[in-house]
């Protein structure tokens, strides 16, 4: 018998509170299986995402999928969707090709930083800082014309660690 990934999935119309409640469910439920570090990067990547949603999402809509490998070492995947105006497209694949090109992805996170920092909305940190602090491999696709899909990547280590 094959053993399929855990995981959990939320559809729904977030807001800037529901992110927080959000974050504090993927805290608590993996502080349970994952060391600290790991439990942080996860909720950190998590609030990220769902904060973009709340910002970007074309209609509203979005559905975020956390899913746990059962492979040693234990991979998490972060999986937001939703529908996005192709600005919002373009200026994810730009901030995407930056990270690429990027010595690190901590260097690129402290030039955006200092690049937006008189910035008063939708700065465009979220997925450097996912990269950066978070310490996840971020890619993303575009499915029937506007639906963009976020994956970000993570090995965890084990509670107790």
């Amino acid at each position: 018998m094959t053993t399929s990934p855990a995981y959990f999935e939320l559809n729904f119309r977030p807001n800037v509170i529901l992110v927080s409640v959000v974050r504090r469910f993927v805290t608590e439920f993996y502080r349970r299986f994952f060391d600290p570090d790991s439990t942080s990067r996860v909720a950190l990547a998590t609030h990220e995402l769902l904060e973009n949603a709340v910002k970007y999402a074309k209609d509203g809509e979005t559905t975020i999928r956390i899913q746990v490998g059962t492979s040693t070492p234990t991979t998490v995947e972060i999986v937001l969707r939703n529908r996005a105006r192709d600005e919002n497209i373009a200026q994810i694949r730009e901030l995407l090709a930056g990270l690429a090109r990027a010595a690190t992805p901590h260097d690129f996170y402290q030039a955006l930083l200092v690049e937006k920092a008189k910035v008063k909305d939708g700065s465009g940190l979220g997925i450097a800082r996912v990269v950066a602090e978070g310490e996840m491999a971020v890619r993303y696709e575009v499915v029937d014309g506007d639906i963009v899909v976020i994956s970000a990547t993570t090995t965890v280590g084990p509670q107790g660690r």
